[in-house]
């Protein structure tokens, strides 16, 4: 665990997106029309789009100006929606992919995937980066931090097993623009979560099942942001908002 004292971190960590992603043996992008997917009831008649549609034999995209997008690919979709103060009690994509899950029942599911995104940044501390938080705290010294000139940059992945599913988590290096400040970046950390279920009923109960791993969401968010504070940046509280920033 990182001491806390020690810790050059000077903003908050923020949950930024929430990713729902459903893997199915019979999923074709080409069957996620605007139209379908209202006349379905998996959206509702008043979403806007953000821009306009892609619809091929490969993929579909559908942004939406409330935030949600829903991309789709041969055998997967995923209901992805950044997260705020103003929609954390009216998270969308979780519902969506419910109703998704329901109509079209015979895509024969196979995984669903709860996939997290947590910014931090390390504001402007002259001696404060994220290069340096993965070198000194997550990886042990040797030669291969030797190589060329300078610092290395490196990614780390865990992958945990939990009780009833599967943590990939991945920290990565990232730089942000503010969006009021566009052209300054600031260095920051990304921390990546996916919480993977595997579908291990058969016929009407693995629509059930599927739903209620994907009502799990709220559950995985509060455990990712527990393993992020706690065991990654060793602070005791954390918020779950984003800051008005974004990463290059």
């Amino acid at each position: 665990m990182v001491d806390a004292a020690s810790n050059p971190l000077t903003q908050p960590m923020d949950i930024q997106e929430l990713a729902i992603t459903l893997s199915a043996k019979n999923l074709n992008p080409t069957m996620l029309t605007l139209d379908n997917l209202r006349s379905l009831g998996v959206i509702p008649a008043d979403w806007e789009l953000a821009k306009q549609p892609v619809l091929n034999q490969l993929q579909a995209r559908l942004n939406f100006k409330n935030g949600v997008n829903i991309v789709a690919q041969q055998r997967n979709i995923t209901f992805a929606e950044p997260i705020n103060a103003q929609n954390s009690k009216a998270v969308s994509a979780p519902t969506v992919a419910k109703e998704f899950v329901s109509k079209f029942a015979k895509a024969d599911y196979q995984t669903v995937s709860v996939a997290p995104k947590t910014i931090v940044s390390f504001g402007k501390e002259q001696n404060a980066n994220p290069r340096q938080f993965i070198m000194e705290k997550l990886i042990a010294p040797g030669p291969w931090r030797e190589v060329g000139n300078g610092s290395p940059q490196a990614s780390v992945n865990f992958v945990y097993q939990l009780q009833e599913c599967q943590l990939n988590l991945s920290v990565n290096e990232v730089r942000l623009r503010a969006q009021n400040q566009p052209n300054q970046a600031v260095p920051a950390l990304l921390f990546s979560g996916s919480f993977n279920y595997r579908s291990s009923q058969e016929g009407s109960q693995t629509i059930a099942q599927l739903q209620g791993q994907i009502d799990r969401w709220s559950d995985n968010l509060e455990t990712f942001s527990k393993i992020v504070h706690q065991q990654f940046l060793g602070k005791s509280e954390g918020g779950i908002f984003p800051s008005q920033v974004m990463p290059n």
